[in-house]
C-alpha cells in the first residue's frame, strides 16, 4: 500500500499495516457519506463495505467536454478486502476513432494482479455489500 494515501479511519502511528487495509485510488468526491474532495487521489480504508461517489469532473474533465453521465449520480458499493486496490476512473468511449462521451468505471485489483470490474450500485447492491461486510465481521 502507499504511504501517501490519506487514511479514512482513525490512524494510530503507522496504522494496521499494508496487508490489512484496502487502497482506493481515483478522483473521488464522497466515501461513506463524507466528502473527501481536496484530500488527494489515494485513500486507505479498513476492509468492509464502502460507498463511493466519483468527482463531478473525474479525470480532470470529460472527453471533448461532453459528459456521458453525471458522476454525482454514480455510486459504487465496494466490498473492500485487505491488500486489494480499488480504482475509479473515466474512460473515453469512441466512435469511428473519435471520442464521443466518457464513462466512469471502477475496478477491483487483487494482490495476484487480477482485475474485476465493479458495477454501479443499485439499492439492492448496497444492502448486499453491507450484508457481505457483516458476514466477514468487518
Amino acid at each position: 500500500m502507499s504511504s501517501d494515501a490519506y487514511p479514512l479511519y482513525p490512524k494510530i502511528e503507522f496504522g494496521p499495516g499494508p496487508g490489512k487495509v484496502a487502497l482506493l485510488r481515483g478522483p473521488v468526491a464522497i466515501v461513506d457519506g463524507v466528502s473527501v474532495s481536496g484530500k488527494g487521489l489515494s485513500f486507505e480504508l479498513l476492509p468492509g463495505c464502502h460507498l463511493v461517489t466519483p468527482e463531478t469532473s473525474a479525470g480532470g474533465g470529460e472527453a471533448n467536454g461532453k459528459s456521458g453521465a453525471n458522476p454525482r449520480h454514480i455510486l459504487f458499493a465496494f466490498e473492500m478486502r485487505p491488500g486489494y486496490i480499488y480504482t475509479v476512473e473515466t474512460v473515453a468511449e469512441t466512435s469511428s476513432g473519435h471520442p464521443t462521451k466518457s464513462q466512469v468505471i471502477a475496478l477491483e485489483h487483487g494482490p495476484d494482479g487480477s482485475a474485476v470490474r465493479v458495477q454501479r450500485a443499485r439499492d439492492s447492491d448496497v444492502e448486499t455489500c453491507k450484508d457481505w461486510a457483516k458476514s466477514r465481521r468487518y
